[in-house]
């Protein structure tokens, strides 16, 4: 796909909206340089910090850019009332074309920002994340540079020499070097000050809600009574960063000749950039206010934010390690292989491979003991063997927690707010997520070996999913027939709760009287007949029909 341009029209129908304007979609994408495919929706909580910083950048770059929505609402007044807000053009707003169009461009997550030149020939896939790396616009429109194009046009500091002769022929480590706190983009406190938390307190029966210190305190217990919070701390970068250093210069001295350390510093200033010098024993890039080395670095290696990296290039400028930093922490020799198995809370990288990339199993060890999390990364690394992972493109990858970790809980939010069952972590479990389905699966039964090498097949294979899916649709066909069922009683209920039955009218009542006359012979001694007749009368009563 991103060598095939694309053609806007087929892709986003002949017509756009500028607000309540229909346009033609040719004519209009191509009055400027560049257009970027924005996939957004109004539940999704990412996607709204998105939009502020995304319209500060419009108003820079309007001029050159086209910015398209296309909404991922579930119907078509969602769609519009979302976009009503928007200075940019729509898409036809359309759930249908919501679903299509984000597979074209094989593109799965919310929110993306995919950016094209005039042609129609992507630029970006990353767009989100470039805008968060460059607010200021100032490496737009975030074209990806090769490493060695980067290193070429690098300079060390204090002498100004070219860098590429200090490095050529040599394995290299990229050191990105950071003194600063951590900026979640992604996190916002539910309590209503609109701060990123940290550190970040979560209510153990709702996932998705999570609250600053300060909010805490103010409307926990608000929130529910019973409900308890957990704390995830926020990323210490400078601690992350100054045990990397230290590591580092421990084993510099030794380091074998064909292998070098390059540091790129997160400076802000040029003052903090020189402690970051003092500080080291190897070459540093120069300090650069708009840090397009380490832009286009981080770029190129799909790593993001300010904290402390290390990534190891061969002599050729492959990538070996992306997520180096971790072997170095856990004691691996120079020049730090891969790691099989990764900490969530340490990185985002297990085996080479970005958690975003590849389907992945997480075991959620988080509350266990230190003891408890090294059985389990060693239980992970034993699946990873038997089921023969290949180091360069593994079909699975495998994390652990050394805590618990804001990606597991916005896992089971996630998984709670697609239908599938994530419920409350009550001990260790295991989930197994794609995000190229969706799907992600709660396992919260015996963990063993066997167990994870089985499960790991079944997904593998497909097995698990289609499994899955098919008990969810015979629950949901269950549940609508009992749904039908129940609303069918209803209506029965309710319709002979409505039965009319006539007023009772007053009762009338007829009289009637009857006389009788009763005669009697009788006989005396002396033979006469005596006659006597008895006069009875009676009054009879009864309701007239």
């Amino acid at each position: 796909m991103e060598n095939i341009p694309v053609n806007f029209e087929d892709l986003l129908g002949p017509t756009l909206f500028s607000q309540s304007v229909e346009v033609a979609t040719s004519t209009t994408l191509a009055a400027k340089k560049y257009t970027a495919i924005l996939f957004s929706a109004s539940w999704c909580k990412p996607c709204l910090m998105v939009t502020p910083k995304l319209k500060d950048l419009y108003a820079k770059v309007e001029s050159d850019l086209n910015i398209v929505l296309v909404g991922g609402d579930r119907d078509v007044e969602s769609i519009t009332t979302y976009y009503a807000s928007m200075p940019w053009l729509s898409a036809q707003p359309s759930p249908d074309l919501f679903a299509k169009v984000p597979e074209a461009l094989a593109c799965t997550s919310l929110p993306s920002l995919l950016i094209f030149d005039s042609n129609g020939t992507l630029i970006t896939k990353d767009g989100v994340a470039s805008l968060m790396e460059d607010p200021q616009a100032l490496h737009f429109p975030w074209a990806k540079k090769t490493v060695i194009s980067v290193l070429a046009d690098a300079s060390l500091v204090v002498s100004q020499d070219a860098l590429v002769p200090r490095i050529e022929g040599k394995t290299v480590a990229v050191f990105f070097d950071s003194f600063t706190q951590e900026d979640n983009y992604w996190m916002q406190c539910n309590g209503g000050c609109e701060k990123s938390p940290f550190p970040i307190n979560f209510c153990e029966k709702c996932p998705a809600y999570k609250l600053c210190n300060g909010c805490l305190a103010r409307v926990g217990e608000i929130h529910g009574g019973d409900h308890t919070f957990d704390v995830v701390p926020g990323v210490d970068l400078a601690e992350r960063s100054q045990k990397a250093r230290e590591t580092l210069v421990g084993l510099y001295s030794s380091k074998p000749e064909d292998f070098e350390v390059l540091m790129v510093s997160h400076a802000k200033t040029a003052e903090e950039h020189a402690q970051h010098v003092a500080s080291v024993p190897w070459p540093v890039v120069a300090f650069d206010e708009t840090h397009s080395v380490a832009f286009h670095l981080k770029g190129f290696f799909d790593i993001f934010g300010d904290k402390a990296e290390l990534v190891v290039l061969d002599a050729e400028r492959n990538v070996v390690n992306k997520d180096a930093i971790i072997s170095l922490f856990k004691g691996a020799a120079i020049p730090f292989p891969n790691h099989k198995v990764g900490d969530i809370v340490q990185g985002n990288m297990a085996n080479g491979q970005h958690q975003g990339s590849k389907p992945f199993m997480l075991l959620c060890s988080g509350k266990s003991s230190k003891e408890e999390q090294a059985r389990h990364e060693s239980l992970l690394e034993a699946v990873s063997d038997r089921l023969a992972v290949p180091d360069s493109d593994p079909k699975m990858l495998f994390f652990y927690e050394s805590s618990t970790s804001e990606v597991n809980r916005n896992l089971r939010g996630w998984g709670l707010n697609m239908g599938f069952a994530c419920g409350q972590q009550t001990g260790v479990d295991l989930l197994i997520v794609d995000y190229s389905v969706p799907f992600i699966y709660h396992y919260n039964e015996e963990i063993t070996e066997d167990v994870l090498v089985q499960l790991s097949e079944d997904f593998l294979s497909g097995q698990l999913k289609e499994t899955w899916f098919r008990n969810r649709k015979e629950n949901m066909k269950r549940a609508k027939a009992a749904a039908e069922a129940e609303a069918e009683a209803a209506a029965k209920a309710e319709a002979e709760s409505q039965v009319v039955v006539p007023e009772a009218k007053p009762q009338q009542w007829k009289k009637t009287v009857t006389t009788t006359t009763t005669t009697v012979t009788t006989k005396t001694k002396a033979g006469d007949s005596v006659t006597k007749s008895t006069t009875e009368k009676r009054t009879v009563f009864a309701i007239i029909a």
